[in-house]
């Protein structure tokens, strides 16, 4: 488990703000941060999970765009000593796409509580949601209006 301290400083060293967390991590509002960071609550072992991979690297499509602090290389500038190593999401089963899509459906929208309800990990969760999110639309079905018969 993780200490409220670890938690801020993990926070803070990946440079998010509570809400951002919050809303990274699967929780509803910065409060319930706020409350972890304050000893009065304990995050669970997949929110410990997703902020160990955050530090190691991950960042799902949706992370919070930061400008870059100056003096440090970004793009191919950077190298794995100046920060983070990039790591790249394993392609999602279909099986995994059907589970968050059928959770979606059923009016289930945070990436937490889908892997509660689908027993799926919480990356693999928010990669199945990006990968549903850059599906391509199908078109609308337009059904000819009924031909009215005149006399």
């Amino acid at each position: 488990m993780m200490t409220p301290e670890s938690f801020k400083s993990a926070r803070l060293s990946l440079k998010l703000t509570q809400a951002d967390a919050a809303r990274l991590l699967g929780y509803g509002s910065k409060t319930r941060i706020a409350e972890i960071e304050a000893g009065r609550r304990a995050p669970g072992a997949a929110v410990v999970l997703l902020l160990r991979a955050y530090l190691a690297g991950y960042r799902p499509t949706d992370w919070p765009a930061r400008p870059p602090v100056t003096g440090q290389p970004t793009g191919a500038d950077a190298s794995p000593t100046t920060g983070p190593a990039a790591m790249v999401a394993l392609p999602v089963s279909e099986a995994a796409m059907r589970k968050v899509a059928d959770a979606m459906r059923r009016g289930i929208r945070k990436p937490g509580e889908i892997a509660r309800a689908t027993g799926l990990g919480l990356l693999t969760v928010q990669d199945a949601m990006a990968a549903i999110a850059a599906l391509p639309r199908p078109a609308p079905v337009i059904k000819p209006s009924p031909k009215r018969r005149t006399r």
